[in-house]
């Protein structure tokens, strides 16, 4: 299931996403969607807003320099097809891996727990060998 680009959920990221829009009008600004593969063997944990980099190009770790670190590491082992300029429409494809964005903005686990719970169900049946966690920490269990 992918989360909708207006989520409603998160009244604090309703409200930066609104702010963002008035300041970046032409950036994505919004719920991002995941860009993998469902059956993933690895998956990628990182935080959300993407400020400048997923917020602005609507695809997760691209544009900014969390990207260059991850998508030369997913080349280096041959997780990755094509090559990573920055956009979104750089035909960049992901091999065994897909991610997940726990939002930076949420400051309870109920709150985390919510848009997890709404936004990713296929965690309940996905057999993901090997979750890797990016930019911070993770509170997925």
């Amino acid at each position: 299931m992918q989360r909708q680009k207006n989520c409603q959920l998160c009244p604090r990221l309703v409200d930066y996403r609104h702010a963002n829009r008035t300041e970046h009008p032409d950036w994505f600004n919004g719920a991002v969607p995941s860009f993998g593969q469902e059956n993933a063997e690895v998956l990628i944990v990182g935080l959300a807003p993407g400020v400048t980099g997923a917020n602005r190009t609507g695809r997760p770790f691209t544009g900014d320099w969390a990207g260059d670190l991850l998508y030369a590491t997913l080349a280096k082992f041959n997780l990755s097809k094509g090559q990573y300029d920055r956009r979104p429409d750089d035909g960049l494809r992901l091999k065994k891996s897909d991610d997940y964005k726990r939002c930076s903005l949420c400051t309870t686990t109920k709150q985390t727990d919510t848009c997890r719970d709404k936004n990713m169900p296929s965690f309940s049946y996905r057999q993901t060998k090997y979750p890797a966690t990016f930019k911070g920490h993770s509170s997925i269990g």
